[in-house]
């Protein structure tokens, strides 16, 4: 009796996954010289056209959460040349949706709509909070 060779299928990683650490990727070339500006703009676009503007945005907002404030600099230079309707959308519907971030993460989403255009009062930031979030 032969025995039938098992296939072996190599595992479909879905893209969304990887957009956190290809961002770090892109960020981590830009600090090293390697791409300008224009260029991280291309990169950051490029990306966001492969994995979609929503686990873009959840790892721009994780790193940028992480991120000391003297070092948000290359952030906010970009941000406003990534302001389209969808991308405007998700981040006040991540801000609006109760429990979805935490405060810290939701202040930095709010400092991102802030640096992209929107209209936001930062300094008062029980505006776009649910009482439950304001407890925790």
């Amino acid at each position: 009796m032969s025995k039938k060779a098992k296939k072996r299928k190599t595992p479909r990683i879905d893209r969304r996954v990887l957009a956190g650490p290809r961002l770090n990727e892109l960020f981590d070339r830009h600090a090293r010289g390697e791409l300008d500006d224009d260029g991280l703009q291309a990169g950051l676009q490029a990306l966001m056209a492969e994995v979609g503007h929503r686990p873009l945005l959840d790892a721009l907002v994780k790193r940028m959460e992480g991120t000391p404030e003297a070092e948000r600099d290359t952030l906010m230079t970009i941000l406003p040349r990534l302001r389209t309707p969808e991308v405007i959308d998700y981040l006040w519907q991540l801000v609006k949706k109760p429990r979805a971030l935490t405060i810290e993460a939701k202040l930095t989403t709010l400092v991102i709509l802030k640096g992209i255009g929107e209209d936001v009062d930062v300094k008062d930031p029980g505006l776009y909070f649910s009482p439950h979030d304001i407890k925790k």
